[in-house]
């Protein structure tokens, strides 16, 4: 099993740390101050039956966001940091300072429904051999999803170069990122759960580490996962409950950057879980669903046409690549 890598997080502005409690939650911005603060008018306005420490960690926004998120909840801890750490390296730098016995990771465009933080504590608290507890997402108009997530192999990519989703989610269920075969709301052990929501006790993270920063942004929640599974402990996600996500707030307006890095990203977390040969067939396989796919967005007309195609040339690339030398790392800016 590999360790993680455990770069410095970065210099937090100087403050007088407040008194240790029950649950730190993990929060990390970039560009997305207004989320921050509605996600803290959630966290805040209510009563999660343990005492909590909010920690915001800015990755360099450079937009004053964190000084207006430090004004609009002074009782939240407010790390500057000089450079963008990514999700897992900002993650990391709250987790360095966070006390509670529980942790909560959560991303910044998320609401926490009244209840939902007590009863994933509770759970932790009495079951030790769950490692982490994911719970459904309410994703707009009221739509519900699973946060559950399968292991990625070169099987799955290759699966999906000649199968539409709809035949795999019914028929090959395993291939799926999902977990189709449960219904979105229902309790269920799994290999990962989306990083969007990541409950755990703080004896985990000791045991583990914590996020490995050779990925950016992007898998680096497989990756987690991966590890706790390999420490003995469960994967949950937690039926009955949901988190209000709406999704990619702070990467939708550059979707070519993003896919790219969730390519990269899945190639990273195969090299560091299953080897240096199994990168390489799952950049074989991702090669030719781009392949495949790329004689229909040359057929593909509208707005976005240019767009998508930039998007899946680029891909191609870096897949093509992949195959001779896998990527050992992601960075913010994609060689």
């Amino acid at each position: 099993m590999h360790s993680p890598a455990r770069e410095p997080p970065g210099e937090p502005v100087p403050g007088a740390a407040p008194p240790a409690a029950d649950v730190s939650i993990v929060i990390v911005n970039y560009r997305a101050a207004d989320e921050v603060i509605d996600c803290l008018a959630s966290l805040y306005g209510q009563d999660h039956g343990r005492s909590i420490e909010v920690i915001v960690v800015d990755n360099a926004s450079a937009d004053g966001g964190a000084a207006r998120i430090a004004a609009a909840y002074p009782q939240a801890r407010v790390l500057e940091m000089a450079e963008n750490l990514g999700f897992a390296g900002g993650n990391n730098a709250g987790l360095a300072v966070a006390r509670g016995q529980f942790v909560l990771l959560l991303n910044p465009d998320t609401q926490l429904p009244g209840g939902v933080l007590r009863a994933v504590c509770d759970r932790l608290a009495v079951d030790p051999g769950i490692g982490v507890i994911g719970v459904p997402q309410e994703v707009g108009g009221g739509q519900i999803v699973s946060s559950a997530l399968r292991d990625l192999t070169p099987g799955h990519f290759l699966v999906r170069a000649f199968l539409p989703a709809g035949v795999i989610a019914r028929f090959l269920p395993r291939y799926n990122i999902r977990y189709p075969e449960h219904e979105p709301r229902a309790e269920f052990a799994c290999e990962a759960v989306v990083g969007c929501f990541m409950a755990m006790r703080r004896d985990v993270i000791d045991t583990v580490g914590p996020l490995d920063q050779r990925i950016f942004i992007y898998a680096e929640e497989r990756e987690f996962c991966h590890r706790v599974r390999r420490a003995g402990y469960r994967i949950l996600h937690m039926g009955g409950l949901s988190v209000i996500h709406h999704q990619g707030v702070t990467t939708r307006s550059i979707p070519i950057w993003r896919d790219v890095q969730t390519q990269q990203g899945q190639l990273v977390y195969i090299r560091l879980t299953q080897g240096t040969g199994a990168a390489r067939l799952a950049g074989a396989a991702m090669s030719l669903s781009h392949l495949v796919r790329l004689p229909i967005e040359l057929a593909m007309v509208g707005p976005l046409w240019k767009q998508r195609l930039e998007c899946r040339l680029q891909r191609l690339s870096r897949s093509l690549k992949a195959v001779l030398n896998p990527p050992e790392q992601t960075r913010q800016a994609i060689d």
